[in-house]
């Protein structure tokens, strides 16, 4: 199977307005005191034992935007030190969110509510070292937070207690840190998030199933998972999509839209479609792989990876496709009898899921897979 580019990832991207902040003199506005200074082309922050500090100056709101903070932090020589960014601020409400990185590799999402800070969402990560110098990247879309560190993918927060608000920086405990600069790029504010998804009317249709923005998004994740895979020495697949791709976005943007994976078959069904069938080299063994992996998966109602994050189930397609892409093999006889096996034990749920209310939506989505598969063009 030929290697495909999106050819909607040369399109334009949404106009944006940039913030840009060099630390160079005070133009913007800061609110400088004894713990916040401009010196020799930096905003340097000294911490407080006990506290977390806050700054802010005369950036425009925000809502969905990208923030890239370049900073350098002298730790603290006690305590859960560290900095980052307050954005999606209401001060009159005093609700928002932060980000922060900082000691034992760490980091973490969380809101402020009435002027307290609680962190929600934390981990480590060891390409993590806020004593060094880093490039600190958060995106915003919705309720869609993520957290880049040297341009990988650390941790997606989802949240959407503040759709847009004020921008500011951030530095916890006694740390001293040196923020080098600061870059927003906004692209104006969401739609509100519904409190709870479920079924989409049939009037709806598929195109809000899956569409070309969800493919674009899955080819970024591609390439940081490439990068991480090559970081650690681990073989990477190819930064475009193929069709097959395409059939695994659509079916796990079902199940994280809907909460209910969709039957094997409907996959297999996909995949033998003309214009996708997956062929015999590696790419046919991998969807092969992959089907007979999320056939005993869905059947035994174990979670796919995909309800409660997109991104999370498609590591997991890429992992199998990966350990597949090292072999270089096709799909053999014992394979094909494994799947042969698993097709008959799943023909009952077959005609129950024919019979459904869903099928139809499926076919449908099935026919919409086509289409995107068929805006890919073939890389040079």
């Amino acid at each position: 199977m030929r290697t495909l580019l999106l050819a909607g990832l040369l399109v334009a991207p949404l106009a944006a307005e940039v913030f840009w902040e060099p630390f160079d003199d005070n133009g913007h506005g800061w609110r400088l005191d004894d713990q916040w200074r401009l010196e020799a082309g930096a905003l340097r922050a000294n911490g407080l034992a006990g506290q977390i500090l806050v700054v802010g100056c005369d950036a425009p709101s925000a809502g969905d935007f990208t923030a890239t903070l370049r900073a350098e932090a002298t730790p603290a020589e006690a305590g859960n030190w560290g900095y980052g960014l307050l954005y999606r601020y209401d001060p009159r409400r005093r609700v928002g969110c932060f980000v922060a990185v900082g000691a034992g590799h760490g980091y973490g999402f969380g809101r402020v509510e009435e002027g307290r800070f609680t962190l929600v969402q934390q981990g480590t990560s060891g390409i993590i070292d806020a004593a060094r110098p880093l490039a600190v990247e958060l995106t915003v879309r919705g309720d869609r937070h993520a957290l880049r560190v040297g341009e990988v993918l650390v941790d997606v927060w989802r949240d959407q207690t503040s759709r847009a608000g004020s921008v500011g920086l951030l530095v916890i405990e006694g740390a001293t840190v040196r923020f080098e600069e600061l870059r927003i790029e906004s692209f104006g504010v969401s739609p509100a998030a519904p409190g709870q998804l479920g079924p989409l009317p049939p009037a709806a249709g598929t195109q809000e199933v899956v569409g070309r923005a969800d493919l674009v998004a899955a080819a970024d994740w591609r390439r940081q998972w490439n990068q991480m895979r090559r970081a650690l020495g681990e073989p990477a697949l190819p930064d475009g999509l193929d069709a097959v791709d395409v059939a695994v976005v659509a079916l796990l943007k079902d199940y994280h839209l809907h909460g209910r994976p969709a039957p094997a078959t409907v996959l297999a069904r996909w995949l033998a479609l003309p214009g996708l069938a997956a062929g015999d080299g590696p790419a046919g063994r991998a969807a092969l792989e992959y089907w007979l992996q999320y056939a005993g998966r869905a059947t035994s109602a174990e979670d796919i990876g995909g309800q409660e994050d997109f991104l999370a189930g498609l590591t997991w397609y890429q992992e199998v496709r990966a350990r597949v892409a090292r072999s270089g093999a096709g799909p053999d006889a014992e394979l094909q009898a494994r799947v042969e096996a698993q097709r008959a034990r799943l023909e009952v749920g077959l005609m129950e899921a024919e019979r459904g209310p869903r099928y139809a939506a499926w076919t449908a989505l099935g026919e919409r897979v086509l289409v995107l598969a068929a805006g890919l063009v073939e890389q040079p």
